[in-house]
């Protein structure tokens, strides 16, 4: 595929995931639907990162900086589109799952990666305050130790997005396209 025709196909992906936030923004899951649907239940540990019989499939946590941070990818197509969730106020809550739509979505097609910051569900809770750095340093960490390999497609929703950006800006040759949803940034 030729650079020129590998950039309208980024762009084309961009515009589907753009599209798809807008169409499900406003039927976001609530935190008990979400829980309730999810597996493995809140409380209960997922398996130790690892690579199981399909390979499309990676799903587990994973030891990232002494840290156990939740990870689950379905398909195998490049670009990857990385979930970035927002901010999580609720206990056994799985912030994870509000992007399992774009999984079911575009899974045939691209590998989608859903996981959870550190405090917040699946992931390990630690005691120290994460900054912004820590959570850029944990994701980039956490895709490299499960080979998921650039390029990336980040899907930033709320905070994620804000998150998106700062990676975006922080590893620029890693990121190929970041649709967000209600996201915002500071202007320079």
């Amino acid at each position: 595929m030729t650079r020129r025709r590998s950039r309208l196909a980024v762009a084309r992906l961009v515009t589907i995931l753009a599209s798809m936030f807008l169409s499900v923004s406003a039927a976001w899951a609530s935190p008990a639907q979400v829980a309730s649907a999810a597996s493995p239940s809140p409380g209960s540990s997922p398996p130790f990162g690892e690579a199981t019989a399909d390979a499309s499939v990676i799903d587990g946590v994973f030891e990232v900086g002494g840290n156990g941070l939740y990870l689950d990818c379905r398909g195998t197509g490049s670009p990857t589109i990385v979930y970035m969730h927002g901010a999580v106020w609720s206990t056994g809550y799985l912030p994870h799952a509000n992007g399992e739509f774009a999984q079911r979505a575009l899974g045939d097609d691209y590998r989608v990666c859903v996981y959870d910051r550190l405090n917040v569900g699946l992931s390990e809770t630690v005691d120290a305050p994460q900054s912004p750095a820590d959570v850029l340093a944990d994701l980039r960490g956490l895709l490299a130790t499960a080979g998921v390999e650039p390029p990336y497609v980040l899907l930033g929703a709320s905070a994620g997005g804000l998150f998106a950006y700062l990676y975006a800006n922080t590893y620029p040759d890693e990121v190929v396209g970041m649709p967000t949803s209600a996201a915002s940034r500071r202007s320079r």
